[in-house]
């Protein structure tokens, strides 16, 4: 069940901290160049994360905690934990 569908995918590439992301661009959700941040977090996780719509995750991601900028991999935004709607599982 893919959580978003290619007309949600947020398609400017973005700044993101270059000592803990890399960007490159892959073929996903019938798209032929997409966007995608290999990131490593705090605790030394990597990561692959694509961009979407808030209309995307509202409705089908859990967002858990008040967010924060701290380790954010995008200068200027704030991330909280996510989990699946449908099955609880941690993105």
């Amino acid at each position: 069940l893919p959580l978003a569908n290619g007309d949600e995918v947020i398609e400017e590439k973005f700044e993101s901290w270059q000592k803990v992301t890399w960007a490159y661009e892959l073929e996903a959700l019938g798209r032929s160049a997409i966007w995608c941040y290999s990131a490593t977090n705090a605790h030394d996780n990597r990561f692959d994360v694509i961009r979407i719509l808030p209309s995307a995750a509202g409705r089908s991601v859990v967002c858990r905690g008040e967010p924060t900028a701290e380790f954010s991999w995008f200068p200027g935004y704030s991330w909280s934990m996510a989990s699946c709607r449908h099955c609880g599982r941690h993105l």
